[in-house]
């Protein structure tokens, strides 16, 4: 057994850290932490590399994106884990059938094996001592997959109550907008109905004062009012156009100019001139 290989397959982490998707971007240059591009999967850390000014994600983007790095993880471990196991196997097998000539049925070992068997033996213990680390590797990726699991579960319960309160706020504030919004409306109308009643008065007012032509001191029309007295007769009395009867001339020289023929046909002073 060899105590600096295990010293350093305890410490340094090995090619089943990383998944095929970080490899890739890693070969690619994507993850690169002083470069332009994006950053990828950190295999000490076990976690992924964000840039600090970058726009952080939301709690249960980044939660998402742990689990399915720790599930990529898990399962390429235990891939790894499974072909290592079957390796194992076979190997066993061969070395139990190289042993079988230094060894009775019961156990007892008869002669000392060779050296190359012996070399493989430890080989194989080296392996087992590996595989056995390689459990405890995945079974401590299984607890910490587990664990971000449970903590996702408690963070997406809170994450719903305080999604709720948010939204009821947000609701009742919009509300209150909406409140506010229906009041200016509401006032808006009322000063647009009480300047309308204005113009509607002041049209009124100038229509009388067209058709009548006078008004008062509080600007209301005076409304039609009766015509005043003839000087033929008293005030308020009928006048020329308005009378029924015929007027009745009272000299005898308008008689004798409007009916010449009348009373034998005498003339006014007209006709006695002629006559002289």
């Amino acid at each position: 057994m060899d105590p600096s290989r295990l010293a350093g397959s305890e410490q340094r982490p090995g090619p089943s850290h990383i998944p095929p998707q970080a490899q890739a971007q890693a070969h690619a240059g994507a993850g690169v932490s002083g470069g332009a591009g994006g950053y990828g999967w950190n295999p000490y850390t076990e976690q992924s590399a964000y840039h600090p000014q970058s726009s952080p994600l939301p709690r249960w983007a980044g939660s998402n994106f742990d689990i399915q790095k720790l599930t990529d993880l898990y399962q390429q471990q235990l891939a790894e884990l499974n072909a290592a196991h079957s390796l194992l196997l076979e190997d066993q097998e061969k070395l139990a059938g190289l042993l079988a000539p230094y060894i009775t049925p019961d156990g007892r070992v008869i002669a000392p094996p060779d050296e190359s068997v012996l070399f493989l033996k430890q080989g194989l213990d080296l392996r087992l001592l590996e595989f056995e680390e390689d459990c405890r590797r995945i079974q401590q990726t299984e607890r910490r997959l587990q664990r971000k699991i449970e903590e996702s579960t408690l963070n997406y319960e809170s994450m719903v109550v305080e999604a709720q309160g948010f939204a009821e706020s947000k609701l009742l504030q919009q509300v209150k907008d909406q409140q506010k919004i229906i009041q200016l409306q509401q006032r808006e109308l009322d000063e647009l109905r009480f300047q309308r009643d204005v113009y509607a008065d002041e049209t009124k007012r100038l229509r009388q004062l067209c058709r009548y032509g006078d008004w008062v001191m509080d600007g209301v029309g005076a409304g039609y009012r009766s015509p005043k007295g003839s000087p033929r007769g008293p005030a308020g009395g009928q006048t020329l156009h308005s009378m029924s009867a015929r007027v009745q001339p009272k000299s005898g020289w308008m008689t004798n100019i409007r009916f010449p023929n009348r009373d034998g046909g005498s003339g006014g002073p007209g006709q006695s001139r002629g006559q002289q």
